[in-house]
């Protein structure tokens, strides 16, 4: 069952669940919803609320919403709240920083704490002579910065980040059709094609 807690509330029995975390992108992304009958109300979500998203008791990403979207009819109400991790602050903004002569995990460290995404730091980084954004969005370039030094930045379930190695280490977990995926869709996007020269 896929829970979500603050404040000291869980609510469950969610009947539209998705969940979507990739190594490519700062921050997960959870949409729930549910229908239910009488007026309802918005569950207390407001902007600054950090929620913990379970599954089976187990924690899956810790997010803030995006919007909580409530339709209410004579007969029943739904609620849709739609919500990022913590790293949607280095999503959602544009920056400009100069860094010179910092480890590149000193400078994921400062961006981060900048905007207070916390990071777990895993490997030893090279020195970067000169770093610098202007006006570009934060996730961009660290994205980029860690993508050049061949490691990896991607969200926990904490809601932060780690800065890690890839491995060639077997896989954490395998999931198989019909027993952990009920349903899958797959989506060739080709609007980035040149992004990869």
């Amino acid at each position: 069952m896929v829970e979500i807690k603050f404040d000291g509330q869980r609510y469950g029995f969610w009947q539209k669940v998705d969940i979507r975390e990739s190594v490519d992108d700062l921050c997960a992304s959870v949409r729930l919803g549910l229908t239910r009958p009488g007026a309802g109300d918005s569950l207390g979500l407001t902007a600054n609320t950090v929620a913990d998203v379970l599954i089976g008791g187990s924690l899956v990403t810790t997010v803030r919403p995006d919007s909580v979207r409530r339709q209410v009819d004579a007969n029943s109400h739904s609620i849709t709240i739609e919500a990022r991790s913590l790293g949607r602050e280095l999503v959602d903004c544009q920056y400009s920083k100069t860094l010179s002569g910092l480890r590149l995990s000193e400078i994921v460290k400062r961006i981060c704490s900048a905007f207070k995404v916390p990071v777990k730091i895993e490997v030893e980084t090279a020195v970067v002579p000169d770093f610098s954004m202007q006006c570009e969005l934060p996730a961009n370039a660290l994205i980029n910065a860690v993508r050049a030094a061949d490691l990896l930045l991607y969200p926990l379930p904490d809601g932060g980040l780690v800065l890690t190695r890839p491995t060639d280490a077997a896989p954490v977990a395998s999931l198989v059709y019909g027993v952990h995926i009920k349903r899958y869709e797959v989506v060739d996007e080709f609007k980035l094609r040149f992004s990869d020269y």
